[in-house]
């Protein structure tokens, strides 16, 4: 069976035709379609979803046969064939002008995930989407991801490859400078978030071999001093004491359980999501995290008495033991947090983020042993570490008391 020198391409070492399966023709003579590509020595059939008469296949040009005058199934399955010839067309061409040797399981992941090659906001979206679905992303970093595709679909609406530039970081920069509503103190590690996201599919792009000029070449941002701050003893007493105040709301009472949880272990949101009854091990918090999951890195954190305290309700509400502390998506928990901030009269902006915060500066306070709260923290560098600590004011005036005896 052959089809049409204008259906059979060459790319390197590739072809591909339409065909039908011969082995599975049903007793009515239909039998299913497929594209049938092949890749040096290796061969793959990809289904079409279309099934028609054997009979009545153009087997020259790869096309359905009009049964009968003005036949919109023949119409409507030919469509469908043109659209992944085209589709197929555009990624061999990509592949032989970008001069990249092609394989199979390239090939296939490529026609599978159909990223798009021309527009970066498209094709940052379609890479999220792909990342989300392959695990390779969690939700809260898909949906922060987003929002740095919402910030260039704002500004561009459209940013072929071909527009980066020399001077695209400092424009696009200047332009987050006037239109982002964070606070001013925030403002500067808003904008480098969105530009670090924003790298990542820049570095993903020029992987997959897409040529265009990085303009974060010519262009940094450095973070400033990160806006959350830890809460000390005497706030974090008040929330556990408002915790066990009989009457708490359910919901505060749900999303200040894995909060005080966080306080006491250190563990981000993307971990405190996934914490499971099976981490659990002789009151030892057994599990990889998810930001270093790629390294395979185990880290375990004793459970200490409050934290006990907050798995054995948990418990109680997930008897599973499968999702112990994400009741409530995440944005929605944040509001709730600073309500019971203000609720409670405590200065700090309450955050998922500041429980880590929390429990490494109170860890450092009660032991001062960096390097204690350094492995819980599971960081690769100390300096990481110390960003975390912070000094309570109180605690800063009783060390500076001793200087009035100088006079």
């Amino acid at each position: 069976m052959l089809a049409g020198q204008h259906l059979v391409n060459i790319v390197i070492n590739g072809t591909f035709k339409i065909v039908f399966n011969k082995q599975r023709v049903s007793y009515k003579g239909i039998s299913s379609l497929y594209v049938r590509v092949k890749i040096g020595e290796q061969k793959k059939e990809l289904p079409l979803r279309i099934r028609w008469a054997v009979n009545k296949f153009d087997q020259e040009n790869g096309l359905c046969r009009q049964r009968f005058p003005e036949d919109q199934e023949a119409i409507d399955n030919n469509m469908i064939i043109r659209t992944q010839i085209g589709k197929i067309n555009e990624l061999f061409k990509y592949y032989r002008l970008s001069d990249i040797p092609v394989t199979m399981t390239r090939f296939l992941y490529d026609y599978h995930h159909d990223f798009p090659r021309k527009d970066f906001i498209a094709y940052m979206e379609a890479q999220i989407t792909a990342r989300y679905k392959d695990r390779d992303i969690s939700d809260p970093t898909r949906v922060n991801h987003l929002k740095a595709v919402g910030k260039l679909k704002s500004c561009y609406g459209e940013l072929p490859f071909a527009a980066f530039d020399e001077n695209w970081g400092r424009n696009f920069d200047n332009y987050l400078k006037k239109n982002m509503t964070t606070k001013l103190a925030d403002n500067v590690n808003g904008r480098w978030a969105i530009h670090k996201c924003i790298k990542t599919y820049i570095r993903i792009a020029q992987k997959d071999g897409i040529h265009f000029i990085n303009p974060y070449d010519f262009f940094r941002i450095r973070p400033g001093k990160g806006s959350w701050q830890a809460i000390f003893e005497h706030d974090f007493r008040k929330l556990y004491k408002y915790y066990h105040n009989p009457e708490i709301p359910s919901i505060r009472k749900k999303v200040l359980r894995g909060f005080i949880f966080s306080c006491m272990t250190g563990l981000r949101i993307s971990d405190l999501a996934r914490v499971d009854k099976s981490w659990i091990e002789k009151n030892i918090l057994i599990f990889i995290p998810y930001k270093g999951r790629k390294k395979n890195k185990r880290l375990e954190i004793p459970i200490n008495k409050v934290a006990r305290e907050m798995i054995r309700e948990a418990l109680r509400d997930h008897p599973d033991g499968r999702r112990l502390f994400y009741d409530t998506e995440e944005q929605t928990a944040n509001r709730i947090l600073k309500e019971i901030g203000g609720h409670l009269n405590i200065k700090t902006n309450l955050h998922w983020h500041v429980g880590r915060h929390t429990f490494i500066t109170m860890l450092y306070n009660k032991t001062k042993d960096l390097l204690a709260a350094q492995h819980f923290a599971g960081h690769e560098n100390i300096s990481a570490t110390m960003v975390y600590t912070h000094q309570d004011r109180k605690e800063l005036v009783k060390k500076m008391k001793p200087m009035d005896d100088i006079i």
